[in-house]
C-alpha cells in the first residue's frame, strides 16, 4: 500500500504509482491515499469516512447501490465525493452528474474543486478526466430570440417607449458583446454602455432572449455557435458533469417522454451515477417537473406566437390565389376560435377572483366542488384552434412542391422551419389544454386520485396544481442510474432512526437498498456557540406588537457585542413590524439591511459582509444558502420556531393526506429541518464564534425535546 512518505517523494513518478493503483490497493484505499496526500491539507477524518463509504458504493463493495450522507458544516464533502466520483470515471468509463441546488455551489465545484481534482487524478493515472457545466437554459443566450426581440422593437420606429428604448439598447450591446467572443452566459455580461437598468428590469430583458423562452425550440436550433448548445455538446462527453437540481429533473423527464437525455450524445447512454449536492432542497427542484400553472398571460404569449405564425405562413403564400386563398381562409377562422377562448379565460378569472374575495383570503386552496363550471367553453375553441395549426402545416407542406419556392433554396428552407415550428407550437397548445383540466378542471387532485395527485390554488393572478407526493417519480429517478449518492449539511430532520426513516420515505427509497449515515462537523460547537431561549411573556405569539417591541429589544441587547447581527423571521408581517422598532435605534457605527426594502438576497448578503458590523432582516430564502464566515455574523435571532403555515397548499395536502399523524411525520420533520438550516448559518469555520438567540417561549416548554433535537449545543433561558 501506498503510504504519505512514499507519495510525497515519488510525485513524478507517474508509471510507479499508476502501477500500485490497479495492482496492490482497493478502491477505498487509493482514494483515502489521494485525499491525504493533497498539499496543504489536513487529515479530517469525518472527510474520509465519507470518502471511503462513496468509493466502496461506487466500486460495488456494499450490497447498496445508493448512499445518503449528511455531512456537517466543516466536513468537506466537495472533496469526500468528487475524488472518488472522478477516479472512478476516468478508470471505467462510467460517466458522473454532479447536481447541485445553487449556482454559487456549482460554481465552485467548477472553476475550482474540480479542476485541483482532475489534476491530480489526471497526475496518477495519465489521463486527464473532462470537466463540463451545464447551466439552467435562462443563463444562456438564444441568438433567434435576440434578433426577433431586437426586429420586433426596430419595427415599432417612432412609437418605441422610454423603457423600450433602454432595452433595445441594451440588446444591441449583447448582440455586439456576443459578436466579439463574448460566451452568451448571462452572469458574464460585461458593463453594459450606456443608460443603466435596475437588475430586475434588466433579468426581465434577458429573460425574452434567453434559450428558456417558450417559443424557443432547442432542438431545431439552425446556429452553429449556440451558447446552450455548445454547452450541452461539452455536458454529453464529459466524464464529469456539473449541473444543477432542476436540469437533472428535467433531463428524466425527457427522458421518459422523448428518449432525450441533455447529458449523452443521441443514441449513447447517459451517465450512470448521480450525485446530488444540498440533497434537502432536491424533492422540491424534482417537483416543480411536474408542476403546471395557468394564467391570462400565458394564453396571450401563445395566441401572439400563433397568429404571427399563421401571419408568416400567409406570407409565404403570396403570389399564389389559392394558397393566399386559404391561408387568409386559416387566419379568420382562428381569430374566431382566439376571440371566443380570448373572453372565455377572461370569463374564468373574473370567477376565480369573485370566489377568493367570498372566503376573504388572499390564496385559495381548490377542493373537488370548486372546479369551473364552464371549463368546457375554453376548451371546445381551444381544440379548434388545435386544428388550425394542423391545417397551416398541411397547408406548409402543400407550399414546398409550389414552383417559386422549389427554385428558392432559401425560402423551402425557412418553410420547412415554419412546419417545425407549427408543431411546437401545437404542444404548447397540448400543455395550455392539460394545465386548464389539472388547475381549473381539478382532474388530478390529491383528494380525488390520492397522494400523487395535485394541489391545486389560485392566487388572483395564476392558477397553479403541483403534485402532492413524489416519492414514486423520485423511485424511478433513482433507478434509472446504477449509483446515486446524496449529501447535504442538513438532510435528516434528526440525526437518528426516526430522522432516516422520514429521508427513505420522502425520497422514494426501499428498506435494504439506500446505505444512510451521518458525519458530524468537526467544529467545538459547545466552544463555538452559545445558544439562548428567551422566555419573557411578551413574546407569546397572540401578543402582537408588544411582542415585536421585545423582539427589537433583544435586537439593541445584541449591538454590545461586536459583530454583524442576523434576525430569520418566518413572515414578512412580523419582520416589519420588528424594523418599526429597531430602525429608530439602530447605531451610528451599524446599518440595517431588511429584505424586500434594501435590494435583493446577493446584494444584501454582500452589503452585510463588506460591512463587517450590520443588522440583517431576512425570511424564507435567509435560512439556508447562506454562508458568513467570521465576525461579519456573531449573533443569530430566531424569531420564532419556524413551523410551516397550515394554510400552505402542500402543507395543508400532505397534513390531511397524514391524517393523526400529521404533527409527527409532517410538521415536525419539517420544522426540524428549517431550524437546523438556519442554526446552521452562524458557526461556518472552526475559529467562528457567536450566539443564538430564540425569542419564542414554547422552545423551552412544550417544544423543548425538539430543539434539543435540532442544536449542537444546550439551551439556556433568558428573560
Amino acid at each position: 500500500m501506498l503510504t504519505k512518505k512514499h507519495a510525497k517523494n515519488t510525485k513524478s513518478h507517474s508509471e510507479n504509482w499508476k502501477f500500485q493503483t490497479r495492482e496492490t490497493q482497493n478502491f477505498p484505499d487509493l482514494c483515502e491515499s489521494l485525499l491525504t496526500n493533497i498539499p496543504n491539507t489536513r487529515r479530517r477524518e469525518g472527510q474520509i469516512k465519507m470518502l471511503r463509504t462513496v468509493a466502496e458504493i461506487l466500486a460495488g463493495e456494499r450490497e447498496q447501490k445508493y448512499l445518503a450522507v449528511e455531512g456537517g458544516t466543516g466536513v468537506g464533502k466537495s472533496f469526500g465525493y468528487l475524488l472518488p466520483a472522478t477516479l472512478h470515471a476516468v478508470l471505467t468509463g462510467r460517466r458522473v452528474i454532479v447536481a447541485t441546488g445553487t449556482k454559487n455551489l456549482q460554481e465552485q465545484l467548477y472553476e475550482k474543486d474540480a479542476p485541483m481534482l482532475a489534476g491530480l487524478v489526471g497526475n496518477i493515472t495519465g489521463k486527464n478526466p473532462t470537466i463540463a457545466i451545464l447551466l439552467g437554459k435562462y443563463n444562456y443566450l438564444c441568438q433567434e430570440a435576440l434578433m426577433r426581440r431586437i426586429k420586433s422593437l426596430v419595427d415599432l420606429g417612432c412609437d418605441l417607449t422610454d423603457v423600450e428604448e433602454r432595452e433595445l439598447d441594451f440588446l444591441h450591446n449583447i448582440e455586439q458583446w456576443f459578436s466579439g467572443g463574448g460566451s452568451g452566459v448571462y452572469d458574464h455580461l460585461p458593463i453594459m454602455q450606456g443608460p443603466k437598468a435596475d437588475e430586475e428590469i434588466q433579468a426581465r430583458w434577458w429573460s425574452r432572449i434567453s434559450a428558456a423562452d417558450d417559443s424557443i425550440d432547442c432542438k431545431e436550433c439552425g446556429f452553429n455557435n449556440c451558447p446552450f448548445a455548445r454547452a450541452r455538446e461539452n455536458a454529453a462527453t464529459a466524464d464529469v458533469v456539473i449541473a444543477n437540481h432542476h436540469l437533472v429533473a428535467t433531463d428524466y423527464v425527457l427522458r421518459d417522454k422523448i428518449d432525450f437525455s441533455l447529458f449523452a450524445v443521441k443514441g449513447e447512454d447517459p451517465p450512470e451515477i448521480l450525485i446530488i449536492d444540498e440533497a434537502h432542497d432536491f424533492p422540491d427542484a424534482f417537483r416543480g417537473s411536474f408542476e403546471t400553472y395557468l394564467s391570462t398571460h400565458r394564453w396571450s404569449r401563445l395566441n401572439k406566437d400563433i397568429q404571427k405564425t399563421i401571419d408568416t405562413v400567409s406570407w409565404f403564400a403570396k403570389g399564389n390565389e389559392d394558397f393566399m386563398s386559404r391561408a387568409l381562409s386559416l387566419q379568420e377562422e382562428y381569430l374566431g376560435f382566439a376571440a371566443q377562448i380570448e373572453a372565455n379565460i377572461k370569463a374564468l378569472f373574473h370567477w376565480a377572483n369573485t370566489e377568493m374575495k367570498k372566503r376573504s383570503t388572499q390564496q385559495w386552496l381548490m377542493f373537488p366542488g370548486d372546479q369551473y363550471p364552464n371549463l368546457k367553453e375554453i376548451r371546445e375553441p381551444l381544440s379548434r384552434a388545435r386544428g388550425c395549426l394542423y391545417t397551416a402545416m398541411q397547408l406548409c407542406d402543400d407550399m414546398k412542391s409550389w414552383a417559386s419556392v422549389k427554385e428558392d433554396e432559401e425560402k423551402g428552407v425557412s418553410l420547412k422551419h415554419q412546419t417545425k415550428l407549427l408543431g411546437r407550437i401545437e404542444e404548447r397548445v397540448s400543455e395550455l389544454d392539460a394545465a386548464l383540466c389539472r388547475c381549473a378542471g381539478l382532474t388530478e387532485h390529491y383528494r380525488t386520485i390520492g397522494a400523487t395527485g395535485d394541489a391545486v390554488w389560485f392566487d388572483g393572478r395564476k392558477f397553479t396544481a403541483c403534485p402532492v407526493r413524489v416519492a414514486d417519480k423520485l423511485a424511478g429517478l433513482w433507478d434509472s442510474y446504477e449509483n446515486v449518492i446524496l449529501t447535504s449539511a442538513t438532510l435528516f430532520p434528526f440525526p437518528q432512526s426516526d430522522g432516516f426513516e422520514w429521508f427513505r420515505e420522502e425520497y422514494g427509497f426501499k428498506r435494504g437498498e439506500i446505505v444512510m449515515g451521518v458525519v458530524p462537523s468537526p467544529f467545538r460547537y459547545f466552544d463555538q456557540m452559545t445558544a439562548f431561549v428567551a422566555t419573557h411573556p411578551d413574546l407569546k405569539a397572540s401578543n402582537g406588537d408588544t411582542r415585536a417591541q421585545k423582539i427589537a429589544e433583544f435586537v439593541n441587547r445584541a449591538y454590545k457585542y461586536p459583530g454583524g447581527i442576523m434576525v430569520l423571521f418566518t413572515s414578512y408581517h412580523e419582520m416589519n413590524a420588528v424594523v418599526e422598532h429597531v430602525a429608530p435605534t439602530v447605531p451610528d457605527d451599524r446599518i440595517l439591511l431588511v429584505q424586500g426594502r434594501n435590494g435583493g438576497k446577493a446584494d444584501l448578503l454582500a452589503r452585510f459582509k463588506s460591512h463587517g458590523n450590520a443588522v440583517l432582516f431576512g425570511v424564507s430564502s435567509f435560512w439556508q444558502g447562506v454562508d458568513i464566515p467570521g465576525d461579519a455574523l456573531s449573533t443569530l435571532i430566531v424569531a420564532k420556531i419556524p413551523f410551516p403555515r397550515p394554510d400552505e397548499p402542500l402543507i395543508e395536502a400532505l397534513s390531511w393526506l397524514a391524517g393523526r399523524t400529521a404533527w409527527k411525520t409532517v410538521i415536525v420533520p419539517l420544522t426540524a429541518m428549517t431550524l437546523r438550516q438556519g442554526v446552521g448559518r452562524l458557526i461556518r469555520t472552526e475559529n467562528d464564534r457567536g450566539y443564538v438567540v430564540i425569542t419564542d417561549p414554547r422552545a423551552i416548554g412544550k417544544h423543548r425535546w425538539f430543539l434539543k433535537e435540532c442544536l449542537p449545543v444546550p439551551l439556556y433561558e433568558t428573560k
